[in-house]
């Protein structure tokens, strides 16, 4: 947490924060979420995360949904 109170204000990414601690980047994913419930930390989504939607197109986003509805997942 000593850590977190440096970081930039707009945040910083697990692999970032798994590098200044010293631990894998699952762990620090673990911890975090454990943060999150607590109401000390919030997770956001990173404008340069590689893996955002708008990245695809229409027809890879309706096959992904389509994908998601035929397993069952609730928020598709």
């Amino acid at each position: 947490m000593a850590r977190l109170a440096h970081v930039h204000p707009e945040g910083a990414s697990l692999r970032y924060v798994a590098e200044q601690v010293v631990v894998s980047p699952s762990r620090v994913s673990r911890l975090a979420e454990e943060r999150v419930a607590r109401g000390w930390l919030e997770r956001a989504v990173s404008p340069h995360d590689g893996r955002l939607l708008d990245r695809l197109t229409q027809k890879q986003l309706d096959s992904i949904v389509a994908v998601c509805r035929a397993l069952g997942a609730p928020h598709c």
